[in-house]
């Protein structure tokens, strides 16, 4: 193929290089021929009637002035590489006209007989094609149409009624010079094809060339504007981190006076706000380092977006009731192939945003099918986006101004959603008109409902299940466990993977919730103790890898093994969720529509 390509290019630039060069140069060379024409013709009228003389001239100045219209006509337009091809067939058409009418000296001019005449004759004849196969070839087949134009029809002339001895040696000279001719313009046409070939390919060295310098210059471009946009980013981040650390120390310092019991009640408040600052900056400012990972495309799995709309839900239902927003869904039966967490994330922003920046009216989460996709979509009755903010929503740090709006956001939640559909190539769209509400979607690829097997599908009953906690760390350990009981939910720790399985031994018919730390003590892991504990309870206990981890073959591990993962830092309501939507799949399901 590209033998194929380079061969057209040749030719392509055969036939450029007959047309192209100064139109001025091209004149003065077919003034040259002119003047030769009219040099033999003053000759010619010593040896013929003048008006024969007349009629062969006219016939060469003719085809030369159409030659020069050509010329000029390809100058005008300047044509592409597909259309050179025709321009090439008209030059070969006119180069033998051209030879024709140089023929026409035969006929018009000598004289049977007339040695004298044909000598004349014949030494243009045979100048003139071999001048001319050197300049035309070029391109080789306008050599060829001139040097047979011009000799074959000469030829046949003097071989024509009762030629004598003269004519017969002048046309074997004919032939003969039409063969040498011919080689001569075939050797020529290879000098120039070793021309352009180097030509080309030192051009396409050049075009090579210049494409790695201006790779060169995006990337230094790139990586100038990269290094502005990290040094304001952590320079942002790092004002936002400050804020709840300094107010953390200054809360430390109050609580170490043991202030009366109202103000430490207040001041424990504060501190839980700041903790959850902090958590939600600093899962923000990973979700934008890790959204770029292609790495997380090798954690696509079948899966169905309902219990996923729902664990997402559950989390901002407690911020929707306090805004007097109504947050719902509508149930869907659809199926996507997608990586859960990065599609989770994304519905999870959507929803943040949406509850943040709407002031009255709710939020409606959904999913349709749209051809080979599944869309899934977040509206919402909020004071929705001009054209100039819907440009922009998507940037790191836009914050935009909604009055009533909830304050504390960082601008990176739809700055995350960008850079994970541009890692998985999931398509997103926002749709809004000022004062008529937002909706914003991501596409996926859609896949036909898997059945589901027991691993990945656990029945609880009404209660929550009893949750055990492998843990090495003791503070970590204590305040989950000290969480979890103040939920209500039958909690024990683990630090190793025999304590678990003794812990689950004394209750083997107990409905467990297994969260495993994925680096324990002794080097253990969490995954090796999900193996110990399926070899001997087998699939009916859940299990969910908890771990702060970013390796892909982590999750990937967890996901051949039917966990769920959990990434630290783990937010109280994310746990709460988990455990909720465990919960409500033993409850009756409404109908599914999609």
């Amino acid at each position: 193929m590209i033998a194929d390509e380079l061969a057209a290019s040749v030719r392509a630039e055969r036939v450029r290089e007959l047309y192209l060069g100064n139109l001025g140069q091209a004149y003065e060379a077919m003034g040259f021929i002119l003047v030769i024409a009219v040099a033999n013709g003053i000759i010619f009228a010593f040896l013929a009637a003048p008006w024969r003389v007349a009629a062969w001239f006219a016939g060469v100045a003719v085809t030369q002035a159409a030659t020069a219209a050509l010329l000029r006509r390809y100058h005008r337009s300047a044509p592409s590489d597909p259309a050179l091809a025709g321009w090439g067939r008209s030059r070969v058409l006119l180069e033998g006209a051209h030879g024709l009418a140089w023929a026409l000296v035969v006929p018009l001019v000598h004289t049977p007989g007339e040695t004298v005449s044909l000598v004349v004759i014949m030494v243009l004849l045979v100048a003139l094609p071999s001048g001319m196969a050197a300049s035309l070839a070029i391109y080789m087949p306008s050599a060829a149409a001139f040097i047979i134009g011009t000799l074959a029809p000469a030829g046949l002339f003097l071989l024509a009624g009762d030629p004598g001895l003269p004519e017969l040696v002048a046309a074997g000279l004919c032939a003969m010079n039409a063969v040498l001719s011919t080689a001569n313009a075939f050797r020529m046409s290879a000098v120039y094809e070793t021309s352009i070939r180097a030509r080309l390919a030192l051009a396409a060295r050049r075009a090579e060339h210049q494409a790695l310098q201006e790779a060169a210059e995006a990337g230094r471009t790139l990586a100038e504007t990269a290094a502005a946009e990290r040094t304001r980013f952590f320079g942002a981040a790092s004002h936002d981190l400050r804020q709840p650390v300094h107010a953390l120390g200054m809360y430390a310092s109050v609580l170490k006076r043991d202030p009366p019991k109202a103000e430490r009640r207040a001041i424990i408040a504060s501190i839980a706000a700041c903790v959850d600052s902090l958590d939600r900056l600093f899962t923000a400012i990973l979700g934008v380092a890790r959204a770029g990972d292609p790495s997380q495309r090798e954690r696509e799995i079948p899966f169905a977006l309902d219990p996923l709309i729902e664990r997402v839900l559950v989390q901002f239902h407690p911020e929707a009731e306090r805004r007097g927003l109504r947050l719902r869904r509508r149930r869907t039966a659809l199926w996507v192939r997608a990586e859960p967490s990065a599609v989770e994330r994304i519905v999870s922003n959507f929803v943040a945003n949406a509850v943040r920046h709407t002031e009255a009216g709710g939020v409606l989460v959904g999913a349709r099918r749209r051809g080979t996709f599944a869309e899934i979509i977040v509206a919402d009755t909020g004071p929705g986006l001009t054209p100039e903010d819907q440009a922009r929503i998507f940037d790191p740090f836009v914050q935009l101004d909604r009055a009533g709006g909830v304050p504390g956001g960082f601008g990176l939640g739809l700055a995350t959603v960008r850079e994970l559909g541009l890692a998985h190539g999931y398509e997103l769209a926002v749709a809004s008109r000022p004062g008529r509400g937002s909706t914003f979607s991501v596409r996926l690829p859609h896949h036909g409902p898997v059945t589901q097997d027991a691993v990945r599908t656990p029945r609880y009953g009404a209660a929550p299940p009893s949750v055990l906690l492998v843990e090495d760390d003791p503070l970590v350990g204590d305040a989950v466990a000290r969480l979890l009981k103040a939920w209500g939910v039958t909690t024990e720790v683990a630090r190793t993977g025999d304590d678990a399985l003794r812990v689950l031994a004394t209750a083997p018919d107990r409905d467990w919730d297994v969260l495993l730390d994925f680096r324990l003590g002794a080097g253990e892991t969490g995954l090796e103790v999900a193996d110990r504990i399926r070899a001997a309870h087998g699939p009916r206990i859940t299990l969910t890898l908890v771990t702060g981890e970013a390796d892909p073959s982590i999750f990937a591990a967890a996901d051949a093994r039917g966990m769920v993962t959990m990434q630290k830092p783990i937010r109280p309501i994310q746990l709460r969720a988990l455990l909720a939507a465990r919960t409500s799949e033993a409850r009756p399901a409404e109908p599914a529509r999609s």
